[in-house]
């Protein structure tokens, strides 16, 4: 639904859209923080299996 449409139901209906728009971009904001988290994660195990491979390479 538009914003256009949501004003011609009235006041009470604006209001709501609003609220549930900043519902939306707090869910996308926290989602967005776990794709973040996730990916530096992931970069952090990579970093750590290339160490440990670096030291299986040392030790033989």
């Amino acid at each position: 639904m538009s914003t256009f449409e949501t004003i011609l139901q009235g006041g009470g209906e604006i209001f709501f859209h609003k609220i549930s728009i900043k519902k939306k971009i707090k869910v996308e904001q926290k989602r967005m923080e776990h794709i973040l988290q996730m990916r530096d994660f992931g970069r952090f195990s990579f970093y750590a299996a290339e160490r440990s491979e670096g030291n299986k390479l040392k030790i033989e």
